[in-house]
């Protein structure tokens, strides 16, 4: 992996500094203090290929927010193609903003390697099928702009305000869609860490008060998303027995969406191919139901780590976290073996008992096996759907 990405030694990714939390939790100090001198360029802790995209679309003022989340904010506006073959073009683009510098635990200022990543490891999935595209970056003294093309929705948005008949219909190719990204993505040796209906961008989707399908149901496409919590390892895409323990600041994985395994330490969790293979599953299962598998059912609940963790076992495997708690789940070995002897409940408990398509079913159940090694691959899924 080229210098500025996350990279791996042996199976274990090393830590990344401070991110964008940082820059919340110190900004009075940034307030009063100088900054240190810098280069002006973050290409310079990129690697090769790192400025492919850059300064490629100019843009006008972001004139319209669309949404945000702890460590960037995303706007539309228009942007100008500034290509040497045919002249320039205009079109409607998302811009994420991303801070470009952050603190260390130290008080020195550098810059934001998460930011550094992000924008390698979108480099190195340029023209993959299923992915959104990095059009262009920019970067100004304290900022980073990412240009994507705009989506009209998410996936959601096509879940949980669109029209219901449209989703049912629609799981299957979704579905295929899905675990056909995912593959490519983990053919590159990257693994997502932050699979989840909002990270998946939706075509044909309207989003708005008038949401509703009105007359025939299109086929949505899909692509993935949001590649900020990413990780590229060492160990290729069949290796299912390694683990990268990532110790770093940033949680990727969302509590609801996340496996069994990354419970394994409150600071220090495994991550593999087979986290993004289950965080997957919970997005169909979402798909297929209409709500979260394993989230609240009173919305207003704001569900804690241990509540995510004993939710998904009593509606997986009828079990709770008392034999896998906090002490058990310190070593990742005796986690791991504990969790060999989780079986799933049948099909008639579980919350997609009433999906009909035999194959979105199995592909579940394939999905939320409790043993990482035992889980399939995406490469392997995308055969069986």
């Amino acid at each position: 992996m080229a210098t500025g990405s996350t990279k791996t030694k042996g199976n274990v990714c090393t830590p990344r500094p401070v991110g964008c939390s940082a820059i919340a939790s110190t900004a009075e100090r940034r307030s009063e203090a100088a900054l240190p001198p810098v280069s002006d360029s973050l290409s310079a802790i990129g690697g090769p290929g790192f400025a492919t995209f850059k300064n490629r679309i100019r843009l006008e003022k972001l004139s319209k927010y669309i949404g945000g989340g702890t460590c960037g904010t995303v706007y539309e506006t228009t942007g100008t193609l500034l290509s040497a073959n045919g002249g320039p073009a205009t079109m409607q683009v998302a811009v994420k903003v991303l801070h470009k510098l952050t603190w260390t635990p130290e008080g020195a200022v550098e810059y934001n390697k998460d930011v550094a990543n992000e924008i390698q490891i979108l480099t190195s999935l340029a023209e993959t099928a299923g992915v959104v595209q990095l059009r262009s970056w920019s970067e100004g003294l304290t900022d980073v702009h990412l240009v994507f093309d705009k989506f009209p929705g998410t996936l959601h948005d096509y879940i949980h305000r669109g029209d219901h008949g449209s989703r049912r219909a629609n799981v299957r190719s979704i579905c295929q869609q899905f675990v056909l990204a995912l593959k490519h993505v983990h053919a590159k040796q990257i693994i997502h860490r932050d699979l989840k209906p909002g990270n998946v961008l939706v075509h044909d989707v309207s989003v708005g008060a008038g949401l509703s399908a009105v007359g025939d149901i299109k086929k949505p496409s899909i692509v993935l998303a949001d590649f900020g919590g990413a990780c590229q390892l060492e160990v290729g895409a069949d290796d299912y027995a390694s683990f990268s323990l990532i110790d770093i600041a940033r949680e990727a994985t969302t509590y609801q969406y996340r496996a069994p395994e990354v419970f394994v330490h409150q600071k220090i969790r495994a991550n593999s191919y087979a986290t993004d293979v289950w965080a997957f599953g919970v997005c169909i299962a979402e798909l297929a139901i209409g709500m979260k598998p394993f989230g609240s059912s009173n919305m207003t609940y704001y569900q804690t780590i241990e509540d995510a963790f004993d939710k998904l076992l009593n509606v997986l495997y009828g079990a709770n976290s008392k034999a896998l708690n906090v002490d058990v789940r310190q070593d990742a070995s005796t986690f791991f073996e504990h969790l060999k002897t989780l079986k799933m409940l049948e099909v008639r408990s579980l919350p997609w008992r009433a999906v009909t398509d035999a194959d979105v079913t199995n592909l579940l159940r394939k999905c939320f096996v409790a043993h990482p090694p035992s889980r399939p691959t995406a490469k392997q899924l995308a055969h069986q759907i």
